[in-house]
C-alpha cells in the first residue's frame, strides 16, 4: 500500500474516532439536558398541584372532620386533574395505601412507594416499551397523609433524542466524507515532493545523473530533498571522475600503442637489415646505434606519455632548453627524404622527447595526406615570446566541419582510409595533450584539395 493511502486511512480513522466521541458526548449531554428538563417540568407541575390543592382545602375545610378533609382533597384533586389532564400525563392521589383518584395504568404507588415527607422521581419502561417518568410527593393536612403522583409518557423526548443521534451521526458521515476528500487532496500535494524524489532517484538509477529534485521548502521534506540533491551532486562528480579516469586510461593505452609503433618499426627494420644484408663494420655500427636510439626513445616516451596523461606521478617529463638543430637532425634521419626542415632559432624550451613525438605525429599525418611526390615543410621560428613550429602539406585537405573535432581521441575524418593506412585517431589528440602540457596552443588551417597547415605555439624559456 502506498504511503499516501496509509496516511489517509490512519488520519481518517483518527478523525472518525475523535468526531464520533465528540458527537456521542454532545448527544448524551443534550439528552441528559432534555431528560432533566422533563423531570424539572414534572416536579414543578407537581408542586403547583400540591400548593393549589392545599390552599383550596385550607380555605374551605376549616373546622371539618378528617373524613370531610379527605373528601375535599379528593374532590379538588379530581377537579384539577380533569382540567390539566393530557393524553400522555396521568394524575394519581393516594392515602393510607389506597388510591383516592387514579386514572394511570402503570400503578405509580406500587412503582414508587413514598413515606411521609418524601419526594421522588422514577423512570420506568411500560409493557409496550414506551418510557415513563413518575414524579411523586407527600403532604399532610389535618392529620391526614396524602401522596400525589404525576406519570408522564416521555416518548416524545426519547424520539427527539433518537433524531438528535441520527442527525449527529449523519453529520459525522458527511464530515468524514468531506474530510477524507480534503485530506486526500492535501496529502497528494504534501507528498508531491516524495513523488518527485522517487522519479529523480529512478532517473539517476537509469543514468541521468543531471536530474535534481530542486525542492526548496523549509520543512523536513525540503531538507531531505536538499540532502538528496547533494548526494546526487556527489554521485555525478564521482561518475564524471570515473569516466574521466577511464577516458585517460583508454587514451593512454591507445597513445602508447600509437607512439611505440614508430620506434619499434625502426628497431625491427634495422634489426632485419643486420640479419639479412651484407654490411660493413660502419654500417653495422650505425644500425646498432639506430636500434639503441629507437629503444631509448620508446622507453622514455612510454614513461613521459604516462606522466602527461596523469596516470602516474613520477614526473620524468622536464622542460629545459635543447638544441633545435639536434631535434631536426633526429627527425631528418627518419623523414628527410620527403620533408624539408627550416629553422630561424637555435634552441627550443620544452621536453625534447615529447616535442619529437609531437612533430613525428604531425609529419606522419602530413605524409599520409600527401602524394608520394609532394614535399612536407617544417619550419621553426619565433614570434614575440613564442616559439612557432609549422607543419605544412599540399595534400587532400580537411573539410571545415571536421577541424574542431580533430584533436578528440579516436576521431577520424575518413575512418576507412585511416584504418587502411594504420591510423587510430590518436595522433592529433596526443599532440594536443603535449602542447597543453607545454602551455601552448595548436591550430589547424586546411582547405580541401590544397593542403593543411598545423601551427604550434609554445612559450620560450625566460629567466
Amino acid at each position: 500500500m502506498k504511503l499516501g493511502k496509509k496516511i489517509s486511512l490512519i488520519a481518517i480513522s483518527v478523525i472518525l474516532v475523535m468526531m464520533s466521541l465528540v458527537i456521542y458526548l454532545m448527544v448524551q449531554a443534550q439528552a441528559s439536558t432534555m431528560r432533566s428538563a422533563d423531570e424539572e417540568q414534572t416536579r414543578q407541575a407537581l408542586h403547583v398541584l400540591v400548593s393549589n390543592m392545599v390552599s383550596a382545602v385550607d380555605f374551605q375545610g376549616e373546622g371539618y372532620r378528617d373524613t370531610t378533609i379527605q373528601s375535599l382533597v379528593q374532590y379538588y384533586f379530581s377537579q384539577y386533574a380533569s382540567l390539566v389532564q393530557e393524553k400522555t400525563t396521568y394524575y394519581s392521589l393516594a392515602s393510607e395505601g389506597r388510591y383516592l383518584y387514579n386514572l394511570c395504568p402503570y400503578d405509580p404507588m406500587a412503582q414508587m412507594p413514598l413515606e411521609e415527607g418524601e419526594e421522588g422521581t422514577l423512570r420506568i419502561t411500560a409493557e409496550q416499551g414506551e418510557p415513563i417518568l413518575i414524579c411523586g410527593a407527600t403532604f399532610s393536612m389535618a392529620g391526614n397523609q396524602f401522596a400525589v403522583y404525576i406519570s408522564r409518557d416521555v416518548s416524545g423526548t426519547q424520539q427527539q433524542i433518537v433524531r438528535l443521534q441520527l442527525l449527529g451521526f449523519g453529520l459525522l458521515a458527511v464530515a468524514c466524507i468531506v474530510g477524507a476528500a480534503v485530506l486526500v487532496i492535501l496529502l497528494k500535494r504534501a507528498l508531491q515532493p516524495i513523488t518527485r524524489l522517487t522519479k529523480t532517484a529512478t532517473a539517476i538509477s537509469e543514468g541521468n545523473y543531471q536530474m535534481r529534485t530542486a525542492y526548496t521548502s523549509a520543512d523536513e521534506i525540503g531538507q531531505l530533498s536538499k540532502a538528496f540533491d547533494q548526494m546526487a551532486d556527489s554521485i555525478e562528480a564521482k561518475v564524471a571522475s570515473l569516466d574521466a579516469e577511464l577516458e585517460r586510461k583508454e587514451l593512454l593505452l591507445g597513445a602508447l600503442s600509437h607512439e611505440i609503433r614508430t620506434p619499434m618499426t625502426a628497431v625491427v627494420g634495422y634489426a632485419d637489415t643486420l640479419l639479412h644484408m651484407p654490411l660493413d663494420e660502419g654500417q653495422r655500427e650505425k644500425c646498432v646505434q639506430q636500434i639503441a636510439e629507437a629503444g631509448r626513445r620508446a622507453e622514455g616516451l612510454t614513461q613521459k606519455m604516462m606522466d602527461m596523461i596523469s596516470l602516474t606521478g613520477q614526473g620524468s617529463a622536464r622542460k629545459q632548453e635543447f638544441s633545435a638543430a639536434h631535434l631536426i637532425e633526429s627527425l631528418a634521419d627518419v623523414y628527410g627524404g620527403r620533408v624539408d626542415f627550416t629553422r630561424q632559432i637555435e634552441t627550443v624550451y620544452g621536453d625534447e622527447t615529447l616535442l619529437y613525438s609531437l612533430l613525428e605525429n604531425l609529419i606522419v599525418n602530413a605524409l599520409r595526406a600527401s602524394e608520394e611526390s609532394d614535399r612536407v615543410l617544417v619550419c621553426f621560428r619565433t614570434e614575440g615570446p613564442d616559439c612557432v613550429i609549422t607543419v605544412e602539406d599540399h595534400g587532400c585537405g580537411i573539410p571545415a566541419e571536421h577541424i574542431p573535432m580533430l584533436t578528440e581521441p579516436f576521431y577520424r575524418v575518413d575512418k576507412a582510409r585511416s584504418r587502411k593506412m594504420g591510423g587510430a585517431g590518436l595522433g592529433l589528440a596526443i599532440c594536443q595533450r603535449i602542447v597543453e602540457w607545454h602551455g601552448g596552443t595548436l591550430a589547424i588551417a586546411s582547405t580541401v584539395g590544397r593542403g593543411t597547415t598545423v601551427t604550434v605555439r609554445i612559450p620560450t624559456h625566460t629567466t
